[in-house]
C-alpha cells in the first residue's frame, strides 16, 4: 500500500498489484510517475493520476487489481537500488537500476544500456558531470570502489570498510568529495586522484638536552601566560587578533529620539572599526548587549574584506528600568585562507548617561549598600564628571541622586563619607542598586589602577530575602506559563477533533445534523485565542522577571566577590550565580541552579567531612516545589556569608566584631548625610538620634 500526504494532511492511499515486500521506489518529476519493482522482478511505472484515481474506486475494483502501469520492463533479478536524474543538456530523464548482477540505465522509458558485473554489488551512486557524461560509482562486496563512465571502467580503489551508502559532496576547494557510511555508523570523506606524499622526515639529531635553557624558556612562558591572565586576554583569540583587529569607539554625546509611544529615549552611537591583515571571503560582525538594551543594527556580513571598514550602530534602552549591565561585546567570526575558523571578540562599557539622569538625592531609603575602601575615598565629582552642574552636584557635594529615564523608576542616592573611606548607595528598590554598584566599583578600580594594594570590601549581610522574592516571582510565572501551555495543548486537540468530525459529516452523501458542533468549534476557537493572549502576557512578564532576576544575581555576585576578593573558591560561586537568566523549553533556570546549589552544599560549603562524602548531585531534576529551592538558596547564601572570611584567612571568624564595625560605619555615614543640602538640615538631628538608639538596641541584642 502506498500512502500519500500533502504537507501533514493525509491525501489518499492505494494498493499496488503483485507486490509482496517493499522495494526501492523513485519519483520522476519530468513525467510525474513513480518507478518501482514488483515481486515478479518487473520494473513498472505508474502515473500519479492513475494512483489517485485508483484510490477513489470501490473496494471491489481494487480487489481485481484494476491498476494499469504506464510501461514495464523485465529486470529478471532482485533490485538493490533505483536512482533517477534529469540531464539538462539532453533534456531527458535517466533512471538507473542496480540489480544483483547487472546495472540498467533507462532513457525515459527505453533501455539505454546494461552493464553485467562479475562481482556482487553492494550500493551505487548515479550522477552527471558538467559536460553531460554519465558516471556510476559502484561499491563491490570485496570493499572495492569502481568508477564507470557509461559501461567503461575508469577508476578503481580499495576501501578500508564496506559502505552501505555512498554520496557526493562539495567542501571548499574539493569538488565531488566521496561521502561513505558503514553499517556501524562510520562516516568517511575521501576523494579520487590523490597524489602520494613523497616527504620523508629527516633523521633526528641526538643532541644533549640543555636543562638550564629549557628551564629559562619555561619561566619566560609562565610569565607571559600570567601577564595575559592578569590583563584578561583570551589566549585562544591571540591568533585571531593578529589576523583581524577590532576598535570600538563610543560617541560620548547622547542623542534623543521619539519612540513609537511618543516618549523621548536616549540613544548612544557606537562605531566599530575592523582592520583585516589578510583577505577574508566572509566576515560576520555582531554587536551584543543585554536586554532591555537594544542594538540597531545588531550584525553585518562583509564579503571579500580587504581594507579597514567601519560599522555604526545605535544602542538605546526599552521601557524597562531594570538594566543588568552596560557591557557591550563585539564579536567577529571568519574563516582563514587555510580553512581555520576564528572568533575575535572585544568588549567595552556603555556610558552611564545612556540610562541614568541626575535627580535630587534622598535622605533615607529602604535598601542600603556600604562599600569600604583601604584608600581615601574619591570625590563624587571625579567619579561622575558627566553629571557636574546638575541638581546641585558641585565640587563640594558628597551626595548625588540618579534615576532611570522611566518616570516610575525610584532614584538611587550615592553618599561619599568625608572622614572615612566609605561609600553608601541606597534606594527604595534593591534592583536599581545593581548597575550603580557595578559602576562605582569599576570607576574606583580604574582610578586606583596603579595601586596594586587597593581593595573594595563589603562587610554587611547579603540581601537574602529580596533575592528569594525575585526567584519566587520568576518561578511562579514559569508555573503559570506551563499551566497555560497545557491548557492550550488540550484546546488544540479538542479543536482538531471537532474539525475531523465536521469534515466527516460534510463528506457524507446524506448529510446528518451537526449537533451543535459548529457552535462548539467557535467556542473552542475563542478559548484558544484567550489562552494565547494570556500566554503572550505571561511571556512579557517572564521577560521582565528574567531581567529583574539578572540584576539581583549580578548584584549578589558582586557583593560576594567584594566580601572576599582573593578567594580561590570564588570561581565556583560565580559560576553558580550567573547573571544571565535563560529558560529553555525542557529546562528552566531553577532546574540548573538547584543542581549547582546542591553541589556547593556538598563540596566547598559543606558543614562537615561527612557531607562531602555524600553522593554528588549529578542529575538535573525539574523543580516542582519552590520550598526546596528556597531552602537550598538560603543555605548557600548564609554559609557563604560565614565561610568566605575563612577561605583565604587563617584568623578566627568573629561575628561580634563584624556587627560592631557595621554599627560604627552606619553611625559615621549617617552623621555625614547632613551635608547633602539645607533641605534635610532640620530633620537630620531627630532622624540621627532615633537611628543611633535603634542601632544600639540591635547591637546589644545581637551581642
Amino acid at each position: 500500500m502506498l500512502t500519500f500526504f500533502e504537507q501533514e494532511t493525509f491525501s489518499f492511499s492505494c494498493c499496488l498489484p503483485n507486490f509482496l515486500l517493499p522495494t526501492p521506489i523513485v519519483y520522476v518529476k519530468s513525467f510525474d510517475i513513480f518507478v518501482t519493482v514488483s515481486s515478479d522482478w518487473m520494473l513498472k511505472s505508474y502515473k500519479y493520476q492513475s494512483l489517485s484515481d485508483s484510490a477513489n474506486r470501490s473496494n471491489e475494483d481494487q480487489a481485481n487489481n484494476n491498476l494499469d502501469s504506464l510501461w514495464e520492463y523485465n529486470i529478471g533479478e532482485n533490485v538493490l537500488d533505483i536512482q533517477t536524474l534529469y540531464d539538462d543538456i539532453s533534456r531527458q530523464s535517466h533512471i538507473a537500476v542496480l540489480g544483483e548482477k547487472n546495472l540498467f540505465c533507462f532513457n525515459d522509458y527505453r533501455l539505454r544500456f546494461m552493464k553485467k558485473f562479475e562481482f556482487l554489488p553492494h550500493c551505487f551512486l548515479f550522477y552527471f558531470l558538467d559536460d553531460g557524461k554519465c558516471m556510476f560509482l559502484v561499491v563491490a562486496e570485496t570493499n572495492t570502489l569502481l568508477l564507470y563512465q557509461g559501461t567503461t571502467l575508469k577508476w578503481s580503489a580499495k576501501l578500508d570498510f564496506l559502505p552501505t551508502a555512498v554520496g557526493r559532496a562539495f567542501f571548499m576547494d574539493i569538488n565531488g568529495a566521496l561521502v561513505m557510511l558503514s553499517e556501524n555508523g562510520y562516516l568517511q570523506f575521501a576523494y579520487l586522484g590523490s597524489e602520494p606524499n613523497v616527504f620523508s622526515a629527516p633523521p633526528l639529531k641526538n643532541q644533549e638536552i640543555d636543562f638550564e635553557k629549557i628551564d629559562d624558556e619555561l619561566t619566560t612562558l609562565n610569565k607571559l601566560v600570567k601577564t595575559y591572565q592578569i590583563n584578561n586576554v583570551n589566549l585562544t583569540n591571540l591568533n585571531a587578533e593578529r589576523e583581524l583587529s577590532i576598535n570600538i569607539t563610543i560617541i560620548p554625546q547622547i542623542e534623543y529620539f521619539t519612540s513609537d509611544s511618543n516618549d523621548e529615549k536616549p540613544c548612544c552611537k557606537v562605531s566599530v572599526e575592523i582592520s583585516p591583515n589578510a583577505i577574508f571571503e566572509e566576515v560576520h560582525l555582531s554587536v551584543s548587549v543585554r536586554k532591555p538594551l537594544i542594538s540597531i543594527p545588531s550584525s553585518e556580513i562583509y564579503y571579500n574584506l580587504t581594507q579597514t571598514t567601519s560599522f555604526n550602530c545605535f544602542i538605546y534602552p526599552s521601557d524597562s528600568y531594570f538594566i543588568p549591565t552596560l557591557e557591550l561585546k563585539v564579536t567577529a567570526s571568519f574563516i582563514t585562507d587555510l580553512g581555520v575558523p576564528r572568533v575575535c571578540s572585544k568588549g567595552t562599557t556603555l556610558p552611564l548617561r545612556l540610562v541614568y539622569e541626575s535627580c535630587p538625592p534622598l535622605k533615607d531609603n529602604k535598601h542600603k549598600i556600604t562599600l569600604n575602601l583601604n584608600e581615601t575615598s574619591v570625590p563624587l565629582v571625579e567619579l561622575f564628571p558627566e553629571f557636574i552642574g546638575e541638581n546641585s552636584l558641585s565640587l563640594s557635594s558628597n551626595a548625588i541622586g540618579l534615576k532611570y529615564f522611566t518616570p516610575d523608576s525610584p532614584p538611587v542616592t550615592i553618599l561619599a563619607a568625608k572622614s572615612s573611606k566609605r561609600y553608601r548607595l541606597q534606594s527604595e528598590d534593591l534592583v536599581c542598586l545593581n548597575l550603580l554598584v557595578e559602576e562605582v566599583v569599576r570607576r574606583l578600580k580604574e582610578y586606583y589602577a596603579n595601586r596594586k594594594s587597593f581593595t573594595i570590601t563589603y562587610n554587611a549581610q547579603l540581601p537574602i530575602d529580596e533575592c528569594v522574592k525575585c526567584v519566587k516571582d520568576h518561578f511562579e510565572i514559569i508555573q503559570k506559563m506551563t499551566s497555560l501551555q497545557d491548557e492550550l495543548n488540550l484546546l488544540s486537540s479538542q479543536y482538531r477533533l471537532i474539525q475531523k468530525r465536521l469534515i466527516t459529516k460534510f463528506k457524507q452523501k446524506n448529510p446528518t445534523p451537526l449537533n451543535n458542533l459548529d457552535i462548539l468549534l467557535q467556542k473552542t476557537y475563542e478559548d484558544i485565542i484567550n489562552v494565547i493572549t494570556k500566554l503572550q502576557d505571561k511571556k512579557n512578564c517572564l521577560q521582565n522577571s528574567q531581567i529583574k532576576l539578572s540584576c539581583i544575581l549580578n548584584l549578589l555576585k558582586m557583593l560576594i566577590n567584594l566580601m572576599d576578593e582573593y578567594g580561590k573558591n570564588m570561581e565556583m560561586i560565580n559560576a553558580t550565580f550567573l547573571s544571565q537568566v535563560c529558560d529553555y523549553e525542557n529546562q528552566n533556570w531553577e532546574d540548573t541552579v538547584d543542581a549547582a546549589l546542591c553541589f556547593l552544599l556538598r563540596t566547598i560549603l559543606a558543614k562537615s567531612e561527612k557531607d562531602k562524602l555524600r553522593a554528588p548531585h549529578t542529575n538535573f531534576e525539574e523543580v516542582k516545589e519552590f520550598s526546596k529551592l528556597e531552602k537550598h538558596f538560603i543555605q548557600v547564601l548564609e554559609r557563604i556569608s560565614k565561610a568566605i572570611p575563612k577561605f583565604e584567612s587563617n584568623d578566627e571568624y568573629k561575628p561580634a566584631a563584624e556587627v560592631s564595625e557595621v554599627v560604627d560605619e552606619s553611625k559615621e555615614i549617617d552623621a555625614e548625610i547632613n551635608d547633602i543640602g539645607t533641605e534635610f538640615a532640620a530633620a537630620s538631628t531627630r532622624a540621627l538620634s532615633a537611628r543611633q538608639s535603634l542601632l544600639k538596641r540591635r547591637y546589644k541584642t545581637d551581642v
